[in-house]
């Protein structure tokens, strides 16, 4: 197989910009590297200044460390819940009730629907609830799956409507 010198050309070029490019990002990280060194001595020049030597007490006043963006992020989210804090304090004094104004209310216990209409809840929730169970038997007695399941499954869901029915019970007619 012969082999084209265009090709190889070109794939030589190829291998070559990728080495220099594998080389610029070696130079970037070692320049980070370098950096990161410079600044780290820098901090500690800066923290020897700043108390950790024997230097005069005008020195030392100068050294004011910068807050950090950590340090103003933890400030600015103090002051808000503190703010916050403040005005939910001051608009909630007004709903304390004592507690002798609280005994004074009077309590109603009377049923929200009339007479009638709960009886007829009752009456349907009853009525559910026997042919669910009706539904069940039947569902227990027959032999076909599919029919076994589908009995079941109405006798489930009329079981369903009954507790639903008796909790509108509870809610709207109890007394």
């Amino acid at each position: 197989m012969r082999l084209n010198s265009r090709w190889i050309d070109s794939t030589r070029q190829r291998f070559d910009l990728i080495r220099q490019t594998h080389l610029k990002a070696e130079n970037l990280i070692i320049l980070a590297q370098q950096q990161a060194r410079q600044r780290n001595a820098e901090y500690k020049i800066t923290a020897l200044s700043c108390g950790y030597s024997m230097l005069s007490a005008a020195d030392k006043v100068s050294c004011t460390p910068w807050p950090t963006r950590r340090d103003m992020k933890a400030n600015s989210i103090f002051l808000t819940a503190t703010l916050a804090l403040a005005t939910m304090t001051a608009s909630a004094d007004w709903q304390w009730v004592e507690a002798d104004t609280a005994a004074d209310v009077p309590q109603e216990s009377e049923a929200v629907w009339a007479k009638d209409d709960c009886e007829l809840i009752s009456e349907a929730a009853g009525a559910y609830l026997y042919h669910s169970g009706e539904f069940v038997k039947k569902s227990k007695a027959t032999d076909e799956k599919e029919k076994k399941a589908a009995l079941f499954k109405a006798g489930v869901a009329l079981s369903q409507l009954s507790v639903n029915h008796a909790e509108v019970y509870d809610v709207f007619c109890k007394e």
